[in-house]
């Protein structure tokens, strides 16, 4: 399958039975005009505001997305800049002026079958050529035949003849399940007895809910105003992040999941490499520990026996001494600040180059490659308190730490949060406000915000603004049952 990434990612927003529910592509951001004057059904030539951007062979919409009268044309013949447009076959409809002309990328959907989430797709029979969207419903309805093979697994692709679209989320065969952003949504809308209508109350708006839900959850605060930690957030990596050797920074994008609490320590239960614990500490203890430790880097390669190394940048450096880089530590006799070359290494033995050291190597002065004992969170890295030697080179930084939540792109993504069904009360509370009922809303945000509370003191996990732990992995036991080490 080849993909385009000028098509949009579908959406499929609901499975029942044998139905398939996928979302219109977004076409606000595409070439769009207007009719400048009404015409009858069965029209070839259409009077637009502006047919710049429109060429021969493209389609376009006539109409707004989900009117019944909305119909899919395509341009027949060159262009020339004015307000005309000629189009392939008769229109099916009448359209008054003012009615938008909108260039669609995306023409078709193919719906895919798997295995498993993730896995291999085949596509439907049905769909192998495409299904083509139903500009004039609110989503396309993709009806599966019984030929079709029945999969435990789907997922979609817009097509527009030639390309397809990336794959949208995929969707277990028994339609949205309790955790997803279209069931909260949907039991949202049943709690107030409201309907999607396009206007008012649109899905992207209700997904906004979804995220918002998820955020209150996530920002709750006890009655002391401490930020609550909640059990389902906390998580372990261990594998993520690799050590290199005379290295002392890694980036935090390597964890699977980002922190809740970036550039703090606050979140983290514990830092291993290896097997043994690293003890956290503030930026700037951390900074006074390593005040009179220097870094720089290599600027140009070095071989086994050069005398002379070129840095980024020596004027730190002492006139002569030690520096380590690699597996060598390096000693020299005179160091030109101005062009970063330390030179009088010894050719062999003790103080030599003994091997390669590419450019961008890490190389340090008043401080060796070891075992670091202390971390610290700052600029979205990991900085250690001393760069790592080629013993422990290669070994694993492990994680226990509290995650950032994943917010919502589709229907179909899933919530961790462990009472999903609290959501209707929060969702139904906007739509409410939206609708003008504010005296409904208030009602049911008390109870969301009551329900939260009691979610919040059944929950396992105490905040972790106010302790520190050690060596535990996730397991949602009691607070009292937890190995507290230190309190900060």
């Amino acid at each position: 399958m080849s993909t385009a990434k000028s098509l949009t990612k579908p959406q499929i927003v609901e499975i029942k039975n044998s139905t398939i529910r996928v979302k219109h592509p977004d076409i606000s951001g595409y070439r769009k005009s207007f009719l400048t004057a009404p015409f009858t059904a069965a029209a070839t030539a259409l009077t637009v505001g502006d047919n710049d951007g429109f060429a021969d062979d493209d389609w376009f919409i006539l109409g707004e997305i989900g009117d019944a009268k909305t119909e899919e044309c395509d341009v027949n013949g060159a262009v020339t800049r004015g307000t005309s447009l000629t189009i392939t076959n008769t229109t099916k409809f009448s359209h008054e002026i003012h009615t938008p002309v909108t260039r669609i990328l995306e023409r078709k959907i193919k719906i895919y079958g798997a295995a498993t989430d993730g896995g291999t797709g085949t596509v439907i029979a049905s769909t192998t050529s495409g299904v083509n969207i139903q500009w004039d419903k609110p989503y396309t309805e993709i009806n599966l035949i019984t030929t079709d093979t029945a999969y435990a697994y789907y997922y979609a692709t817009f097509y527009d003849g030639t390309t397809e679209s990336s794959a949208s989320d995929y969707v277990v065969a028994a339609g949205l399940g309790y955790t997803t952003a279209g069931e909260m949504i949907t039991s949202g809308l049943n709690e107030v007895n409201a309907e999607i209508d396009g206007q008012l109350i649109t899905r992207e708006w209700l997904l906004t809910l979804a995220n918002d839900f998820q955020d209150e959850v996530k920002h709750y605060a006890t009655a002391n105003g401490l930020s609550k930690d909640w059990s389902f957030e906390l998580v372990k990596n261990d594998t993520s992040i690799a050590t290199t050797e005379n290295e002392n920074e890694y980036a935090l994008s390597g964890l699977t999941y980002a922190l809740k609490y970036p550039n703090s320590k606050q979140g983290i239960l514990n830092v291993k490499l290896g097997t043994k614990v690293l003890d956290p500490k503030d930026v700037s203890t951390f900074d006074d520990d390593m005040e009179d430790c220097i870094k720089t880097y290599v600027a140009s390669a070095a071989s086994a026996g050069d005398t002379t190394l070129t840095l980024d940048d020596t004027y730190e450096f002492a006139e002569s001494g030690t520096v380590y880089v690699g597996g060598d530590a390096v000693t020299y006799t005179a160091n030109a600040e101005a062009t970063g070359v330390l030179s009088g290494i010894p050719a062999s033995g003790t103080g030599a180059i003994t091997e390669t050291h590419a450019v961008d190597a890490s190389v340090w002065q008043n401080i060796s490659p070891g075992l670091p004992k202390n971390y610290t969170i700052f600029n979205g890295k990991i900085l250690l308190d001393r760069p790592v030697d080629e013993d422990y080179a290669g070994q694993k930084l492990k994680f226990r730490y509290l995650k950032a939540l994943t917010r919502f792109d589709s229907w179909s993504d899933t919530t961790e949060i462990t009472f999903p069904h609290l959501a209707k009360y929060y969702i139904g509370s906007r739509i409410e406000a939206r609708k003008g009922n504010l005296e409904q809303s208030n009602y049911l945000l008390g109870i969301f915000n009551q329900k939260l509370e009691m979610e919040a003191m059944k929950d396992g996990l105490p905040t972790l603004q106010s302790q520190s732990y050690y060596d535990i992995d996730y397991d949602p036991v009691p607070y009292s049952n937890r190995n507290i080490i230190e309190n900060d």
